[in-house]
């Protein structure tokens, strides 16, 4: 594929984030968040360039799985913003969101076995422990709302598992493969920190300095490690 095209993407992203950052705003509660409609937009430029991963490859599985997976997870975005006629938002941001982390860990397990590999390795187990223990935690100690609809805060526990094994999946393949696929655990910590900012403010009600703010910085990192990861691998 033409590196033209992956420049005009590229800059295309650049300058939304560059714009977001500029038009930062307070709301009425005092709190600094990202236009809505900038997240949406840079959120979608990073479906479109999944798809262009997938397209450079040839349409090769792990990487349909991967441009599925961010698609969901846009989905997800559209969702948590309320621009989807859903009744209940959050519900159906963390269903969507958890059918994309599922996408990427089939992509991750399938980009290890196209190289001989298996993602199933000690860095994966160690990982899967730390996060099964974290989460138990997390669910007792700052979901366990009694405010909140038990469907939230037992939904927020599975998304969470779901996130959290996105991470675990990362670590496997990084293990496995290594190189430049340590960006995925990266994207997959941020994706743990992300959510659990979100079960932090949104689901336990706790106070923080601009939540909106930081949890779209880490997940738009998140988003690009994932995605850029295999682009940078497939230019190479």
């Amino acid at each position: 594929m033409n590196n033209s095209i992956w420049i005009i993407v590229g800059i295309a992203q650049l300058c939304t984030i560059i714009t977001a950052a500029f038009q930062a705003s307070q709301d009425v509660s005092g709190q600094r968040k990202f236009p809505k409609m900038l997240c949406m937009l840079f959120s979608s430029l990073l479906v479109v360039t999944s798809w262009l991963v997938a397209a450079s490859a040839d349409f090769a599985t792990p990487y349909v799985w991967l441009a599925a997976g961010m698609s969901l997870s846009f989905i997800g975005d559209l969702s948590m913003a309320a621009l989807l006629p859903w009744r209940h938002p959050i519900i159906g941001g963390m269903i969507t969101f958890g059918l994309g982390h599922l996408c990427y860990m089939i992509s991750f397990t399938q980009i290890a076995d196209s190289n001989g590999l298996t993602i199933y390795n000690e860095a994966f187990i160690a990982c899967a422990i730390v996060l099964i223990v974290t989460q138990l935690y997390v669910w007792r100690r700052i979901l366990n709302v009694p405010t909140q609809p038990r469907a939230i805060v037992n939904g927020a526990a599975v998304y969470g598992l779901l996130v959290g094994f996105t991470a675990v999946y990362a670590a496997g393949l990084w293990q496995a493969v290594g190189g430049l696929w340590l960006l995925p655990l990266v994207g997959g910590l941020l994706f743990v920190w992300s959510d659990f900012l979100i079960g932090w403010f949104d689901i336990g009600g706790r106070k923080m300095r601009n939540p909106r703010l930081w949890i779209w910085i880490t997940y738009g990192i998140a988003q690009i490690c994932i995605v850029y990861a295999p682009l940078v691998h497939l230019l190479q």
